[in-house]
């Protein structure tokens, strides 16, 4: 029934009066749309107005009502050079445009407002921030901090996102359930893996940064906060092209990155590749202070306990890819992706527990641990034009992961006396050894076809399967009476096989000069089962099969006003980590574990935008049911130890508002100020006292680039995170402030200066007991403190592009795998 209904819905919406018309659509260079540009049409013999109109988020535009004769059309936007066209002539009968003529003159490319000395020098930009009927664009290009930056210091920065390092969590809006894409496609792995890949990832040659709360029906439904799609530069012009960047800078100790591209296009064949490495010392600590209830020491103990780590990562990060113009109407491809990273990782903690039997007890230990992680991503596609009005498109991708994490520790918890805490058993043994194993592949295969139905609508199709399969292996040795002891409790091995087939349409168009429409339905399977790698026995075997429905409406007012309205259904599944009932310890007295018992979230969004010039105002109501919070304190099956695990919330709700404001104050100070904010509200019944929480959280974004004489620029940037929850943690709110200073050298590249968190005030502070019981009525204070926040960290970097080419035609488009890489968490 539910779906009649849709497709009754997009049928009437189809119906369309054709009205005289001239059409196109206005581009970019990367065939990224150019909103809001100035269409006019001029009369060739006098310059005089004919008709004129602003091109739509798409980039589509409509002049109605237009005479015959002949004219010349004019494109321009802020950052691009006007685009002027030949002379054009069209007539009827009756000299007039008639009700059932319409004129498409196709897609105009506008190119950047660019000098050339030697080098591309952009000398007018786009906006900072732009609003999207699916979301916001942040051009972080335009930033004077993005070069000699990692992607995740940009993610930090931009408007909405939170990032918790201690936790390995990432909220978009205040929500967790966040996908992460690279260039359309999702990165598929841990949570802890991707911030890690994120780490090493230099920022230099990325565009943009996508965050799409209500994407269209075309991408998977996966992601119940919305997608981040970090778009980096491609090769777009005729000859040989190239960047290279050095970066060097301190903080805890020495950080460095050396990065270079080359891209080849010629005739019909385009090459491309780029190589990065990366290393970075670092440093971290937390400090926890409370009181909880420890049956194992007797009863109930004041706590304080320090743990301090030190980090070094080396990371390399290849890529290369080839494009071909196999005909005049198809065109084909392959690329790879390889990706390596090794963290050295050394832990010290110290705990000391006063219990109210008045015994106390000490406890320090050691841990080194070798985090290794690969990745290898291929893929290739082929698009084939059918006809005039039909194209159609096939990818197929494989992803590999691989990480090992092999640790070993050794401890002492010994009371004021010297006696050992406990018995001589696994859980308080002196020497432990861990490992950690785990393998991912995916199999991806789509195809899309796309249907111009006429100047104003399309129609879109597609199909998509993606097969996973996934093993780990992990486990925990400790030293008992001279000879390693595994307790079977702490034996994980586990193979997940998930299989989700997917089917999709969608109708795009303008119902008229001003409103476009765009309209899908989703409908996804999938099959997840969960088993013992060694006696076979299903531990989790989950089948859902939804419809996830879109809808995007967009109104223009006038010239410079336009109103937004967005509606979308997705979901979030667990992960396989999620699922699987592994423990790992994190001392005597707590693990970390699983918990099969998830269900997935599903979660239902509308969003009203507002658009006045260059001002955005949005506001976005949401509902998650059954919501994941992750690292949240529960009781072990036992109960004699806690669990750190996934759990469920019942249910959030989210009303939020969000603006962003740009402010030219003069050709040398522009300012930027975005808010996102808003009344959350959620419940929670897995504590041993259930609870139900309203509450106000926002964040806080602003940018100050300051353009001086001698090709000098200065950027002073910050953001602040207020109060909020994650799960029945309560975090308090935090700052932080950046600074750079930019010197362009013409030919001779660009040198970059820039300072982290200047005030060290990126600490972050979190309570659990404060909202409700906790698990063994456990009460406490913990502070993270990232490096930066410790240490004074900066960066030089400099940079050069070289080159001198040409725009050529180029394929843009997404790959099977746009949607198939983030969701195995950690």
């Amino acid at each position: 029934m539910t779906m009649r209904i849709y497709t009754t819905f997009l049928l009437i919406l189809a119906v369309q009066v054709a009205s005289a018309q001239v059409s196109g659509k206005v581009t970019d260079e990367s065939g990224s749309p150019v909103p809001f540009a100035t269409v006019v049409l001029l009369i060739a013999a006098d310059s005089a107005m004919a008709g004129g109109a602003m091109t739509a988020a798409d980039g589509s535009y409509r002049v109605e009502g237009v005479r015959a004769g002949t004219f010349v059309q004019r494109i321009s936007s802020v950052g691009y050079k006007t685009w002027t066209s030949s002379v054009l002539t069209w007539t009827d009968d009756n000299g007039n445009v008639s009700a059932n003529i319409n004129v498409n003159l196709g897609v105009q490319v506008l190119h950047p407002d660019t000098q050339q000395l030697g080098e591309v020098q952009v000398n007018a930009k786009r906006q900072l921030i732009e609003n999207r009927t699916d979301g916001v664009v942040i051009n972080v290009e335009n930033s004077v901090m993005t070069k000699g930056s990692t992607a995740l210091q940009l993610l930090e920065r931009s408007p909405g996102v939170k990032i918790d390092l201690q936790n390995n969590t990432m909220e978009l809006n205040g929500k967790n359930g966040v996908m992460v894409m690279l260039n359309n496609k999702l990165i598929r792995m841990p949570v802890e893996q991707l911030v890690s890949f994120l780490q090493g990832m230099s920022a230099n040659d990325i565009v943009k940064i996508e965050l799409l709360t209500t994407p269209p029906s075309g991408f998977d439904a996966e992601g119940s906060a919305g997608l981040i799609n970090i778009v980096t530069r491609k090769p777009s012009k005729l000859g040989t092209t190239g960047s290279i960047v050095l970066s060097g800078g301190a903080g805890y100790k020495e950080k460095a990155m050396i990065g270079i591209n080359l891209n080849r296009v010629k005739d019909k064949t385009t090459l491309y590749g780029s190589y990065t490495f990366s290393r970075d010392r670092s440093s971290n600590y937390f400090y926890a202070i409370g009181s909880e209830l420890e049956p194992m020491l007797g009863g109930y103990a004041a706590s304080e306990f320090m743990s301090r780590a030190t980090a070094a990562q080396n990371s390399h990060n290849a890529l290369a890819g080839l494009d071909l113009q196999l005909s005049q109407k198809t065109k084909a491809g392959i690329s790879g992706n390889f990706n390596s990273s090794v963290s050295a990782i050394r832990m010290h903690n110290d705990g000391h527990y006063l219990v109210e039997n008045d015994s106390v007890y000490t406890l320090t230990a050691e841990s080194n641990s070798k985090n290794k992680w690969s990745s290898i991503i291929a893929n290739g596609y082929i698009e084939h034009q059918l006809s005039d009005h039909r194209t159609i498109n096939v990818d197929l991708d494989f992803l590999h992961y691989d990480n090992d994490y092999p640790t070993e520790a050794s401890n002492s918890f010994l009371s004021s006396t010297g006696r050992q805490a406990g018995a001589n058993d696994t859980l308080f043994s002196p020497l432990s050894k861990a490992i950690s194993r785990t393998a991912i592949n995916v199999g991806v295969a789509k195809a899309d076809h796309k249907h111009t139905l006429n100047n104003d609508w399309k129609f879109m199709t597609g199909i998509k399967g993606t097969f996973t399969q996934t093993t780990g292996r992990s486990a925990i040795s400790n030293l008992v009476e001279g000879s390693y002891v595994t307790r079977p409790a702490s034996i994980n091995n586990m193979r997940m096989h998930e299989q989700v087939a997917a089917v999709y349409a969608s109708l795009e168009g303008q119902v008229d000069a001003s409103l476009h429409f765009t309209g899908g339905l989703r409908y996804e399977y999938s099959d997840t089962q969960i088993e013992d790698a060694v006696t076979s026995e299903t531990t989790a075997n989950r089948r859902l099969s939804k419809l996830f429905p879109s809808l995007t409406i967009s109104k223009e007012l006038n010239s410079k006003t336009r109103l937004n309205f967005s509606y979308s259904k997705r979901i979030s599944r667990p992960t396989y980590r999620d699922l699987t009932s592994f423990v790992t310890p994190n001392g005597p007295t707590s693990v970390n574990t699983g918990n099969p018992l998830l269900k997935p979230t599903i979660t239902q969004s509308v969003n009203l935008g507002f658009q006045y010039s260059g001002y955005n105002f949005s506001v976005l109501l949401s509902r998650d049911e059954y919501p994941i919070a992750r690292n949240q304190i529960v009781y072990t099956e036992d109960k004699t130890q806690m669990a750190v695990s996934p759990q469920n919330l019942t249910f959030q709700n989210n009303l939020t508002f969000q603006t962003s404001i740009p402010i030219h104050i003069g050709n040398w100070w522009d300012m930027t100020y975005t808010a996102v904010g808003g009344w959350r509200k959620f419940s929670l019944n897995y504590t041993p006292v259930p609870a139900t929480r309203t509450y106000f959280a926002y964040t806080g974004q602003i940018m100050q680039t300051f353009r001086l004489p001698a090709a000098l620029a200065i950027e002073i940037s910050g953001y602040y995170n207020s109060n909020g929850y994650n799960g029945s943690r309560k975090t308090v709110g935090f700052g932080v402030l950046n600074a750079g200073i930019k010197k362009d050298f013409n030919k001779g590249g660009t040198l970059q200066l820039a300072f982290t968190d200047i005030f060290r005030s990126g600490a972050i502070k979190s309570y659990f007991g404060k909202l409700t019981e906790e698990a063994f009525d456990l009460r406490t204070q913990v502070a993270f403190h990232p490096e930066s926040s410790i240490y004074h960290t900066v960066r030089l970097t400099y940079s050069k592009t070289f080159g001198v080419s040409v725009k050529p035609n180029q394929r843009k488009g997404n790959t099977g795998s746009q949607s198939e890489r983030d969701r195995i968490e950690n």
